[in-house]
């Protein structure tokens, strides 16, 4: 067992150190000499992992890819949310925008890695915005696949182009004013692919005053959108912390989402997914996806109920019990970073403010 484990950790030291490579320099311009040094292992190690350069390339490629189309897949529920959650996935992950920029570079007309399975993988989400707009919760104006197409864009623009950022609003992505400006303007921008309000369908006919709804919906958010309100600040703290949890856990294989499954699991007070979707505010359809995710990782156990043969249990694998202190201390290194100059008794406030909160969201 150890052995494997050492295994798993050499694997994983070297694709990281090949991410960082390749999205700083491409597939021709990183080297395998300087891939071996940052993993602090020997060329020969790299070969018998991976094959070849190539073969590294397609895994990091690969890998990142599933991990980026799983947080699509997690995305709330909340429809009007999804460019936000979507923004803050990626914009803790700048390895893969540059990825998918060397790949647009140097592909041309050559088959992509991975494209049919990538291709099914688009083709499921947008299959996902379209079972949201069937049920109401997104419109009906455009077709499924541009409203994926748009999400994408939108939110990937400003990673991809930080000098067209820099020179349109005077500030970059990674700095705090344009990531509140740009949250800001998601939130609109969600809200903009939701259903008129009040109409009870996307489009109440030629007579309809699709300007003064607007209005009206600009009207209604405008405590969400103030920044000094409570709704905003909380809002961005959200997604603060989330992206924060991302990036640290990002080595790790897992998302923030995924981590919370685990640290119940781990609490033991869960043994379900219905469980569980109750803690994470989702439904069971969504933590369902969530938890197949951490299945096909190897780090949850689904077991049939010995009292019910239609209820699934489900349990930390050794696996995930191994290395849950390693996920714990990221986790918490990375709350103590956020809360560093708050007092303790301001702490203890914003517990039971937190504690409040979730229990009137709750009901």
């Amino acid at each position: 067992m150890a052995v494997k484990r050492d295994s798993e950790r050499t694997r994983h030291r070297i694709a990281s150190a090949a991410l960082t490579e390749f999205s700083k320099k491409g597939f021709d311009g990183a080297r395998i000499d300087a891939i071996a040094r940052r993993a602090r292992v020997s060329v020969r190690m790299i070969y018998h992992y991976f094959g070849d350069k190539r073969g590294l390339y397609q895994h990091v490629l690969l890998e990142r890819m599933g991990h980026r189309g799983q947080e699509m897949h997690e995305l709330s529920i909340a429809a009007g949310r999804i460019p936000q959650e979507h923004y803050a996935a990626i914009s803790g992950d700048p390895h893969f925008v540059r990825l998918m920029q060397w790949e647009a570079l140097t592909s041309g007309a050559d088959k992509l890695a991975d494209e049919e399975n990538r291709r099914k993988r688009y083709a499921e989400l947008a299959a996902h915005l379209d079972a949201l707009q069937r049920e109401g919760l997104l419109t009906e104006d455009l077709p499924a696949e541009m409203m994926l197409l748009l999400i994408i864009a939108v939110t990937t623009f400003p990673l991809s182009f930080p000098q067209v950022s820099r020179l349109v609003t005077g500030e970059t992505p990674s700095t705090p004013a344009f990531e509140a400006g740009f949250a800001a303007a998601l939130a609109v921008f969600g809200r903009l692919l939701e259903p008129l309000r009040g109409t009870g369908q996307p489009n109440a006919g030629p007579d309809h005053n699709v300007s003064a709804d607007r209005g009206r919906q600009r009207a209604d958010s405008t405590s969400y959108r103030e920044p000094q309100s409570p709704g905003f600040l909380l809002n961005q703290a959200t997604l603060a912390l989330n992206k924060s949890l991302d990036r640290a856990l990002l080595a790790s294989g897992l998302t923030s989402a995924q981590w919370t499954i685990v640290w119940h699991l781990h609490q033991d007070d869960a043994k379900t997914a219905s469980e569980i979707a109750k803690y994470l505010g989702t439904d069971v359809a969504a933590t369902w996806r969530l938890v197949d995710r951490l299945v096909d990782k190897g780090l949850v156990d689904k077991k049939v109920d010995p009292t019910d043969s239609r209820v699934r249990l489900l349990e930390l694998t050794p696996k995930a019990r191994d290395r849950y202190p390693e996920w714990r201390a990221t986790v918490s290194e990375t709350v103590e970073r956020l809360l560093a100059g708050v007092p303790p008794e301001a702490q203890t406030v914003l517990s039971d403010t937190m504690r409040t909160i979730t229990h009137n969201a709750r009901g």
